[in-house]
């Protein structure tokens, strides 16, 4: 049951930060370029912003990823060895992520 509900609140946070993205920098009032963006993503506001936004993105798959492979019977022996497999997967996704955000 947590893995829905962690599923759900997820998606509802990934539309918040999708919509805030997609405004700011595909649709911006100003012209879109690099150095543009450069400018934005100095604001350490909008660094949090991303990392949140790839801290959402990394949950909602990876329990999505999750709850697939668990529903096969032949890999129900292998439960934990996915559940570490993914965690490890997704800490090290989140971690150069996170790294990538900041370097700007």
């Amino acid at each position: 049951m947590r893995r829905y509900q962690l599923q759900r609140i997820t998606a509802v946070g990934l539309v918040f930060f999708l919509v805030l993205h997609m405004i700011v920098m595909h649709y911006p009032p100003r012209e879109i370029k690099y150095e543009n963006i450069l400018d934005q993503m100095e604001n350490p506001l909008w660094k949090a912003v991303e990392i949140g936004f790839l801290s959402f993105v990394m949950v909602h798959a990876l329990t999505g990823t999750y709850s697939v492979l668990t529903d096969y019977d032949f890999l129900e022996k292998y439960k934990k060895v996915i559940a570490v497999l993914l965690s490890l997967a997704g800490a090290v996704a989140l971690f150069w992520g996170t790294t990538t955000v900041l370097s700007w």
